[in-house]
């Protein structure tokens, strides 16, 4: 559809076919979307949240403890994918120079470049919840603070997260 001028535009984590089979027509919206991303992030601090999880109110309402449960589990995993991520004898890709671009981006993010909770979060979430606000999504502006369950949020602030 890009390719055919059906679609004007797409936000996607990976390149379409066509761009990657070097039409002519698809192009980069920032080529130097790297640089733009990085200057975005210096100036406010938000890098694009991944990944939310939710959990059905009834099942929570019934099992409070799956909410810090599950946080657990993601942080346990994440903190097993950074430790290989730093060990050279697990890569998955063979990349020149991965190694020099792993330390670049800790550099550049800190020690957690993905980290979990409110708090971590919070700057990116507030932002969300003001554009949806203004963009006329929700009729109030939502409080972050209430918007997750308190036993993970609670979770967070007891430790800190990171590898």
């Amino acid at each position: 559809m890009l390719e055919a001028g059906e679609l004007d535009a797409m936000i996607t984590s990976l390149a379409p076919s066509s761009f990657l089979n070097g039409s002519l027509n698809v192009h980069r919206l920032f080529p130097n979307y790297r640089d733009v991303e990085m200057a975005y992030y210096k100036k406010t601090g938000i890098f694009p949240i991944m990944h939310t999880i939710a959990i059905k109110r009834d099942i929570y309402d019934h099992n409070q403890w799956i909410a810090a449960s599950l946080m657990k589990a993601f942080e346990d995993a994440k903190r097993h994918c950074y430790q290989n991520l730093g060990d050279p004898s697990v890569y998955q890709t063979s990349l020149p120079w991965l190694h020099w671009h792993l330390e670049e981006n800790f550099c550049f993010f800190g020690k957690d470049p993905f980290a979990y909770g409110v708090e971590a979060n919070r700057s990116a979430l507030e932002t969300l919840a003001r554009y949806i606000y203004e963009q006329g999504l929700t009729r109030e502006k939502a409080d972050v603070d209430v918007m997750f369950a308190k036993e993970a949020a609670d979770m967070f602030r007891a430790s800190s997260s990171g590898w």
